[in-house]
C-alpha cells in the first residue's frame, strides 16, 4: 500500500525507522484517532509550524 504526504499529497516509497523518507505521526481529532504520514521535505521545510499544519489536516473525511 502506497503512503502520501499529509501536507504535499507526495508518495512516501519508505516507512522504516532511521530511513527519514517518511514519518508517522498520530492524529487526534475530537474522539478519533488515526495516523498519518508526513515526507521528509515537508518536515524540513515546515519545522516549527508542522504540529499545527497536521493539526488543520482533515484526514477524517
Amino acid at each position: 500500500m502506497e503512503e502520501k504526504c499529509l501536507i504535499c499529497k507526495g508518495e512516501i516509497e519508505e516507512i522504516t525507522p532511521g530511513k527519514f523518507n517518511g514519518t508517522i505521526v498520530k492524529l487526534s481529532k475530537n474522539t478519533r484517532t488515526g495516523r498519518g504520514y508526513i515526507c521528509r521535505d515537508c518536515q524540513k521545510e515546515h519545522g516549527d509550524k508542522l504540529k499545527e499544519m497536521i493539526d488543520n489536516t482533515d484526514i477524517f473525511k
